[in-house]
């Protein structure tokens, strides 16, 4: 990806992302703090809980835009294979 469309593709997830939060912030800033840390069923996630993952996984990006930006963004030939070495890890753990 050439520096010039890296840039505009950063600049559009950015204001995507600005975007976003301004809706996120929009409908849900009025809630209740219980209300965020409530659990529907035993097991599953508060809505604090979900949006504190989906955080984590969108600063995991973070490296790959300034890589992008850069443009020294080299694509792993493997890009399953971190996924599968923790998940045959967790598997192993479990057994």
């Amino acid at each position: 990806m050439k520096a010039s469309s890296a840039h505009s593709f950063i600049a559009d997830c950015i204001l995507n992302l600005d975007q976003l939060e301004e809706t996120f912030y929009h409908e849900w800033s009025h809630r209740d703090p219980m209300e965020w840390m409530h659990r529907k069923q035993e097991g599953k996630w508060s809505a604090a809980e979900n949006v504190m993952h989906l955080v984590r996984i969108n600063e995991s990006y973070f490296p790959i835009f300034d890589a992008l930006i850069e443009g020294n963004y080299k694509l792993n030939k493997f890009p399953l294979s971190r996924w599968l070495s923790k998940l045959s890890g967790r598997m192993i753990l479990r057994s």
